[in-house]
């Protein structure tokens, strides 16, 4: 049964094995460009191996002068001989087995057990049981770590995957598993090798280090590091010594981290033109705070460590310059790799990045493939890409830029863009016609601090081809511009160095955002017209603290969005900041804190309610129609003497309609400065605006054609205003003070203002006549005031009709 078991896991190996070899065998096709199926001789010519059709052997030492590849090709290929002959070995033995089985069981039944115990059956040595657990055994170290992992059918090119993702670590020292892995990759292994045990104890880790105190990656000592790695290619080591104040946020906001840089060896220091590492780590700063690309790289390996807690080895191609400080030359083309480690410095562990800056090609010719794959993006880009010299020169540009240009660069054009005083055009400066003070914003952007800079910019023909020839014809002498239209752009300006000869040049990207501009201005009219609809039924201080809350949040978004990224464009930050519109839904009440946020107690102020006399005998005999005419008529009315008296209007109930004044809001003293002497007065401009509208009701007539008549409750106190709601946001007056005018309104009389005492002390010139008081409730008898409308005192309804008239007007 064994057998059986170690049969069939052999086969399904060997079947797994015989895919990865021709995977490689394509693999090794396309990189190296020289074979293909058709033409492909026998393995016999490839350097070594054995031809089953051809019946051949080969000499492997004809493979040993090959490329590794070959040499690793020619390995499998060996193995696959060998269990294919062990497989057709152990499956012959077992089929005689079978067929022994099989005569034995047409025999007798009586002589069953006879027969069956007289039967030939092979019995398997414990060596020959050994021999084909050790076949398995190795077949698999093959298949699953050895020279081919089990490479993706979808893309070839990629090892396969990293197997310590689930793997936990010791405290100090490393694994043989995880040396053998980083031997084969990286110069590392060598220092885990010499660092196997290490007596590291929990209080030794910093708090960064110890948030990876498990994490399947190699464990180092810096004397070590330096020991073993003194005459090896360019490395460098640096740490965080100093962490985040709150170690959380390292995993969970992408902070950028403090590094030191506290080794490289001799290659390195050669390399970049360094005598020691004090130099080295000043010469990095300076290339890291210059560098917005490896900042960017840097940022990105941070998150794939502490926020996808990605620990996989790293690598990138960067431009290498020479070795010259302060020099660039003609560049070419580098690996570096970057492997999150764990350094032991002075009895501390620390959490560092080490960096091989030197690795070399998985394979001939990944550094062209990388290029002509960035060639292809920058062609087929749908944003317009152009390399402009500082003298503003088009050196090179996309299709969709030759298309906004015209073929003017120097890769496309014979001859230079010149004018007629021999001096080239500035193609930079004509994109910047008519908006000059950008031009030079930019420029100090972009070429004296080395940020990014980038706004919106209005462009037509004339900046994107300007003229710079006249026509021959003696009647014609006007410059040549064509039919000029405009269009919006996206446009950014950076500072790069040609990898040609290492000269700074512009890099711009344009990208028409017309369309967007224009659904822009659409929503911003709608913006506007939200907020100044919230305004007319919000009250300003509300609207002030919100707009200040929405600004702090814009605030903290721009400077996360920043926290990588250096960008110099104060428009385009206004602009961004200066959107101060709210609408309906930052008036939600969505918590607590909000709700608590918008409370506040106002001392002295004076409320009313007016309503309709006989407005249920109206609205009973009447059409729904008509009694809504009449409402808006009737509260249209009262809404533009509230503005010029300066009320706030609270709101409307039924028929009934609530405002209020003395709020000590901001409009509240510019207006009462300008209009009504001191803000304070707050009782003297509720009685006027009361008045008044009494005698502007006259002029609205009630679907019966009689005159609407109305009555007015007032009193002054102290009330709670806020804010409450989520699906229907309402501004909100609570307290006494609202209880007491609403049961001053429900008592009065029509064409009267039923004040309080309270009210009548702060307005005491008007000709009150004492009403005998009202009870309310909680409270008791509260002393309380009539006063009629001027045209009930003149008994002339002239004078209101065309004060009303007024209001309409």
């Amino acid at each position: 049964m064994k057998v059986r078991e170690l049969l069939r896991s052999l086969s399904c190996l060997m079947g797994e094995l015989s895919e990865e070899v021709d995977d490689a065998n394509e693999n090794n096709t396309r990189m190296y460009g020289g074979r293909n199926k058709e033409n492909d001789p026998p393995s016999s010519e490839r350097g070594g191996g054995r031809d089953k059709a051809a019946g051949k052997t080969y000499d492997p030492k004809v493979v040993l002068s090959g490329s590794m590849k070959d040499r690793e090709l020619f390995l499998l290929r060996k193995k696959v001989a060998e269990l294919e002959d062990k497989v057709q070995e152990l499956e012959a033995t077992a089929s005689g087995k079978e067929k022994a089985l099989k005569s034995s069981d047409t025999s007798d039944a009586s002589d069953d057990e006879d027969k069956n115990a007289a039967a030939p059956v092979r019995v398997y040595s414990k060596k020959e049981m050994s021999d084909l657990d050790a076949s398995v055994r190795s077949f698999r170290n093959i298949s699953e770590g050895g020279l081919v992992r089990n490479p993706s059918r979808g893309n070839r090119s990629r090892k396969g995957s990293w197997p310590f993702l689930k793997k936990a670590h010791s405290l100090g020292g490393n694994s043989q598993e995880l040396i053998n892995q980083y031997t084969k990759i990286s110069r590392l292994g060598k220092v885990m090798n010499a660092c196997k045990q290490l007596p590291w104890k929990e209080s030794m880790y910093t708090p960064l280090a110890k948030k990876l105190i498990h994490s399947p990656i190699p464990h180092l000592t810096v004397t070590e590091v330096s020991e073993v790695l003194k005459d090896a290619g360019q490395c460098l080591l640096r740490i965080v010594k100093e962490c985040p104040p709150n170690v959380e946020e390292a995993f969970s906001k992408w902070p950028p981290l403090d590094y030191e840089l506290v080794w490289a060896n001799q290659s390195c220091l050669d390399a970049w033109g360094q005598k020691d590492v004090e130099g080295m780590a000043r010469f990095y700063d300076l290339v890291f705070e210059q560098s917005q690309i490896l900042q960017l790289y840097e940022g990105t390996f941070n998150k794939s460590i502490f926020q996808t807690q990605d620990l996989k080895p790293k690598r990138h191609m960067y431009t290498y310059y020479g070795s010259k400080p302060g020099v660039k030359e003609e560049a070419t083309m580098r690996f570096n790799q970057y492997s999150c480690v764990l350094v032991e410095d002075k009895k501390r562990v620390y959490f560092g990045i080490f960096f091989e800056t030197s690795k070399k090609e998985k394979y001939p010719g990944e550094v062209m493939h990388t290029v002509l794959r960035a060639h292809a993006c920058w062609k087929g880009c749908a944003a317009a890409l152009v390399l402009f010299t500082p003298d503003g020169v088009i050196l090179q540009q996309n299709t969709l830029a030759d298309s906004l240009f015209g073929f003017d660069s120097v890769d496309t054009n014979v001859f230079s863009d010149f004018k007629q005083d021999g001096t080239p055009v500035d193609r930079i400066k004509a994109l910047f016609v008519g908006n000059e003070d950008l031009y030079g914003e930019m420029w100090d952007a972009v070429m004296v601090k080395n940020r990014r800079w980038w706004s919106r910019l209005q462009l037509g023909l004339s900046h994107l081809q300007p003229a710079t020839k006249r026509r021959e014809d003696k009647d014609v002498s006007a410059w040549v511009y064509g039919d000029d239209t405009y269009a919006w752009y996206y446009v950014l300006f950076q500072r790069i160095n040609d990898p040609a000869d290492g000269n700074v040049v512009l890099s711009c990207e344009l990208k028409d955002i017309s369309d967007f501009v224009h659904h822009e201005e659409k929503l911003r009219a709608a913006k506007v017209h939200e907020h100044e609809l919230l305004e007319s039924i919000i009250p300003g201080h509300i609207i002030e603290h919100l707009i200040i809350q929405k600004k702090d949040k814009d605030e903290a978004k721009l400077e996360r969005s920043n926290t990588f990224m250096s960008i110099s464009n104060s428009d385009s930050t206004d602009n961004y900041l200066s959107d101060n519109y709210l609408n309906v839904s930052a008036l939600r009440m969505i918590d607590d804190q909000r709700v608590s946020e918008m409370a506040e107690h106002h001392k002295q102020v004076t409320v009313i309610f007016a309503d309709i006399a006989g407005f249920t005998r109206i609205s009973s005999q009447s059409s729904p129609g008509d009694v809504m005419i009449m409402l808006n008529r009737l509260f249209s009315i009262f809404d533009d003497i509230s503005e010029y008296h300066n009320i706030y209007k609270v709101e409307t109930i039924g028929d009934a309609y609530m405002s209020v004044a003395g709020l000590n809001l901001k409009s509240d003293t510019e207006k009462g400065l300008r209009e009504c002497g001191e803000s304070k007065h707050h009782a003297s401009r509720m009685i006027a605006f009361c008045k008044d509208i009494l005698d502007g009701a006259t002029s609205v007539l009630t679907p019966m054609n009689s005159p609407v008549e109305i009555r007015i409750g007032v009193h002054t106190g102290d009330v709670m205003t806020g804010v409450v709601g989520y699906k229907m946001p309402r501004f909100c007056l609570f307290g006494d003070t609202v209880n007491v005018a609403s049961r001053m309104e429900s008592t009065g009389k029509p064409g009267h203002i039923h004040a309080s005492d309270a009210t009548r002390d702060l307005a005491p010139n008007e000709d009150w006549e004492p009403s005998g008081g009202v009870h309310a409730k909680g409270i008791g008898n509260i002393p309380s005031w009539f006063l009629a409308s001027a045209r009930n005192l003149s008994g002339s309804s002239e004078s209101s009709h065309l004060n009303q008239q007024s209001w309409r007007n």
